[in-house]
């Protein structure tokens, strides 16, 4: 019998990620800023304050960050929460 591989990513999924590519360039487009205060950098990378698996493309759950800062927002969860940018 043969059999076919597994997919990495479900038909669904792939759905999701592709409006989700469109809505991130958008959302960075329009946000080109890092949302850290007084953060000088451009935002590259976007932070899901209330999780990705049901907000994945909610972009009022969405901060725009600069790599630096939202590895700032994971290592220190409670001054980020500080903040609203984490729930």
């Amino acid at each position: 019998m043969r059999r076919s591989p597994l997919r990495r990513v479900s038909a669904k999924q792939s759905a999701r990620l592709r409006i989700y590519a469109k809505l991130r360039a958008e959302y960075l487009s329009d946000h080109p800023a890092c949302q850290w205060p007084q953060c000088p950098c451009l935002a590259t990378e976007i932070h899901h304050r209330e999780g990705r698996f049901k907000n994945l493309n909610v972009t009022s759950t969405w901060s725009g960050l600069c790599h630096f800062h939202h590895a700032e927002v994971h290592s220190h969860p409670a001054q980020a929460r500080a903040m609203g940018l984490l729930k």
